[in-house]
C-alpha cells in the first residue's frame, strides 16, 4: 500500500491495471502517541547545589509528563487514530487513481 500510495504522488498509477482488482490496506502496529521523557540522570556531584537543581527539575517534569500521560490516553482513547490515518491513506490513494485516470 506505501509504494502505491508513494505512486499516487508521484502520478504514476496510470502505469498499472487496476481494472476487476480489489487493494487492501492494513495497519501495521497502533500508531499510539505517548509522550517520552529522559530517563538518564546527569549529576554532577562536584556541584551540589546544581546536582539537586536537577533532580529537582527532574521530578517535576517527570510529574508533569505523568499528568499529561493520562490526558494524552484519555484523548487517544475517544479517537480512532489508526482508523482515521487508515482511512485519510485511503482517500489518497483514490484520489490519485482518479487523477491517474484523468
Amino acid at each position: 500500500m506505501v509504494a502505491v500510495s508513494g505512486c499516487a504522488s508521484a502520478g504514476k498509477l496510470a502505469e498499472y491495471d487496476f481494472r476487476d482488482r480489489t487493494v487492501g490496506a492494513v495497519a501495521l502496529g497502533s500508531p499510539r502517541p505517548e509522550i517520552l521523557t529522559d530517563a538518564f540522570l546527569d549529576l554532577n556531584f562536584s556541584n551540589p547545589l546544581q546536582a539537586v537543581l536537577r533532580i529537582g527539575a527532574d521530578v517535576v517534569k517527570e510529574v508533569e509528563a505523568s499528568r499529561a500521560r493520562g490526558r494524552l490516553d484519555e484523548a487517544a482513547a475517544e479517537v480512532d487514530v489508526p482508523g482515521r490515518m487508515m482511512d485519510r491513506v485511503l482517500r489518497s490513494f483514490r484520489r490519485g487513481l482518479e487523477k491517474s485516470r484523468g
